[in-house]
């Protein structure tokens, strides 16, 4: 692409060649002289200008990035850090500025950064990852990050690769804390269950709505002659499964029972220790 000011030089130069040495100073000399200079001045505030838009769009960037929960980072095929945020330099000790430039065998070191290797070059060839890493930074901290590899394409060519690293380490421990609690449950139900099934007779629990929740039987036989009824029983309220007489009989033990829990209730509101359970 030509310079804007190509045809002023131009002119500029038609004017002096083949002129007299006698009058290099010609009022058609100087007036192109006085337009070249002033439309150069004119060029040369606008490069300003586009200078300073850049470098507040650059700024507004890194401000975005540097706000954003979780680590970005541009490399180019060379393994050369060309951008990133203020999280991504913080986890390796960096500032952002020591980034820049820096290669990422020296950020990583050999045996890291030989592991990472193949799948850069996977990156790098086209193909982005999404995946899961357990990392730890220079302070010892171990953090689970989901991590987003991302290829930047530009006329048909792969230049580098972004990524970003979400942090989900509080997911993480919400998750180990769901399966670490799911265990003891299944634990604490085997456990009573064994209790239970070996226990004479059978046994029935009803939840506070007097509703039929499970079934245990000691022995084999009574498993497999209780089993439909297992089936029906369970969910069904006790008004629909009892005779009247019955519910007349047991009566009396639930009132025990509710004041038991009424007890309960009291002596926790109170701050009283308890080692009382009761679910009726």
């Amino acid at each position: 692409m030509s310079s804007p000011l190509g045809p002023l030089l131009r002119k500029l130069q038609s004017a002096t060649i083949g002129k007299p040495k006698a009058a290099p100073d010609s009022v058609e000399r100087r007036q192109l002289e006085a337009e070249f200079q002033a439309r150069r001045q004119q060029l040369e505030e606008q490069m300003r200008q586009r200078g300073a838009e850049l470098t507040q769009r650059e700024d507004f960037l890194q401000r975005v990035t540097d706000t954003l929960p979780g680590m970005v980072a541009y490399w180019n095929r060379d393994g050369l850090c060309e951008f990133a945020n203020a999280a991504y330099g913080a986890w390796f000790g960096r500032s952002r500025d020591e980034m820049i430039g820096l290669h990422a065998r020296d950020m990583l070191g050999d045996e890291e950064y030989a592991r990472g290797r193949p799948m850069i070059e996977t990156v790098l060839a086209g193909q982005s990852h999404q995946i899961e890493r357990t990392l730890t930074n220079q302070q010892g901290e171990v953090r689970h990050f989901y991590s987003h590899y991302v290829p930047n394409w530009r006329d048909g060519q792969v230049h580098g690769f972004f990524i970003m690293q979400a942090d989900v380490t509080p997911i993480k421990e919400v998750e180990l804390r769901l399966r670490q609690s799911n265990a003891e449950l299944m634990h604490a139900e085997q456990f009573a269950r064994t209790i239970a099934e070996n226990m004479p007779g059978r046994v029935i629990y009803w939840d506070r709505n007097q509703r039929c929740r499970l079934l245990l039987c000691r022995n084999v036989i009574d498993r497999i002659r209780w089993a439909l009824a297992i089936s029906l029983l369970i969910g069904l309220m006790s008004a629909s499964v009892c005779s009247p007489g019955f519910a007349v009989y047991r009566e009396p033990h639930l009132q025990v029972a509710r004041a038991m829990q009424r007890s309960v209730q009291a002596a926790q509101r109170f701050g009283h220790p308890t080692d009382a359970r009761s679910h009726v």
